[in-house]
């Protein structure tokens, strides 16, 4: 009755975040040198992104586009979905880079993608990152007219789970965690969302895994190593964890290895 969203995984999605400390500069100018350099072409949509504020009034609400904070390239496949997107954005105080991927394969294609992306980028814009998270999105189909089971979707040997919630029609339960990383002085938080919607028929378990780093990494081809420790860590965090509160026939369902 339980079935994985895709025939050989759970996983929806998959993100990696990429935290800078400083603001992107003239983003039109940079999104302007890509474009005439045929940059990133692999996207099918290469677009600026326009901050927008509201202007209220006795009578109406005016929506106007103001400054450029950002660009996104976005890649689509024969049926016109999404299946990977790169966005380079000003949030407040610094700019956040996102590659987001929805049509998922394996892990090294992910990463391979994700590093051709990033070096790519620093050609048009050198920076610094002084986090970066990799985000995992499973999501699971209950096929059938009945309630959820979730005593037979999740272990729960380790007590990660309320009993409140294994009983419940629609509910969330979060495991969050903060620790310093052993050998070193970079700062791990890991935070985990496992929803249940009966109303859907859907599970979801999202699982986001961010490494704080001591000091700015100045991101290179060379360096890009230190970039990717961090998402095998939190890779392998992804796995272990599926490991832990999965049922051992769920686990089968996706092949977890």
């Amino acid at each position: 009755m339980l079935k994985p969203i895709n025939n050989k995984h759970s996983i929806n999605r998959v993100e990696a975040t990429i935290y800078t400390p400083q603001l992107l500069v003239k983003p039109n100018n940079i999104f302007k040198k890509i474009y005439d350099n045929n940059g990133f072409l692999t996207y099918q949509l290469r677009s600026p992104i326009l901050a927008k504020a509201l202007n209220i009034t006795e009578r109406n609400i005016e929506v106007k586009a103001s400054e450029t904070v950002g660009f996104i390239f976005e890649q689509f496949n024969d049926k016109g979905r999404s299946i990977n997107s790169l966005k380079i954005e000003n949030q407040q105080n610094r700019c956040v880079i996102n590659f987001k991927n929805r049509e998922y394969t394996d892990w090294q294609e992910f990463i391979n993608r994700f590093k051709s992306d990033i070096i790519q980028l620093i050609n048009y814009y050198p920076f610094y990152a002084e986090a970066i998270a990799l985000e995992y999105t499973d999501e699971f189909i209950w096929a059938s007219d009945s309630t959820i089971n979730l005593e037979n979707v999740f272990n729960n040997t380790n007590g990660y789970f309320s009993q409140k919630f294994l009983e419940s029609f629609n509910g969330v339960q979060t495991i969050l965690s903060q620790t310093d990383i052993a050998d070193s002085n970079n700062y791990r938080e890991e935070k985990t969302d496992i929803m249940v919607d009966n109303n859907l028929k859907r599970v979801f378990i999202n699982h986001k895994y961010i490494t704080k780093f001591n000091d700015a990494v100045s991101i290179s081809e060379e360096n890009f190593k230190e970039l990717q420790i961090s998402l095998e860590e939190a890779h392998s965090a992804n796995k272990s964890l599926l490991r832990e509160i999965l049922t051992e026939q769920t686990q089968e369902l996706i092949s977890l290895n």
